[in-house]
């Protein structure tokens, strides 16, 4: 009795087990951890706070003149403690 291709049910195709392992071996990880250790995997960057941008512009500008509001006002209970 011959031989007969084995053929392995992949979704709604049959492929034939060379077939398979070409499709098994498109795709490969190989250099890929070298590529990204070449210059550090580093971590992201954290600011001190958060980007306003995208933010209503409104809500930005108050925001700024009461943040100056609040330094004033801590200067002046910072003198009147001395």
């Amino acid at each position: 009795m011959a031989k007969s291709k084995k053929f392995v049910a992949r979704s709604t195709f049959l492929i034939c087990p060379a077939e398979l392992t070409l499709h098994l071996f498109s795709h490969t990880n190989h250099n890929q951890n070298k590529k990204a250790h070449k210059n550090g995997i580093k971590k992201p960057k954290s600011n001190r706070t958060r980007s306003l941008k995208g933010v209503d512009a409104k809500f930005r500008r108050n925001a700024r003149f009461a943040l100056a509001g609040s330094q004033k006002a801590r200067l002046e209970q910072k003198a009147a403690a001395s």
